[in-house]
């Protein structure tokens, strides 16, 4: 979704997500059409988040299934 959204934000089209995430033309349909609910900066939130719920998991500090409820509930509530 962050790719899709870089790609929309730069004026790109379908068939741009199509060729830069190397997807079907149907799933680059798709993936632009969610990208399009979301700010980049939304997105970028949610991936640095995510490295940090990994690299949680990866070292003992938090299981991973914890980290999504939390993450799950987070983003329910916006």
């Amino acid at each position: 979704l962050l790719l899709a959204r870089e790609v929309l934000d730069a004026h790109g089209m379908i068939p741009d997500v199509q060729e830069a995430l190397k997807v079907h033309p149907f799933v680059a349909e798709k993936i632009s059409a969610q990208a399009k609910n979301f700010k980049m900066a939304t997105l970028e939130n949610i991936y640095r988040r995510l490295l940090t719920m990994d690299e949680a998991a990866k070292t003992g500090r938090m299981p991973l299934e914890v980290s999504l409820d939390l993450l799950v509930g987070d983003l329910a509530q916006q």
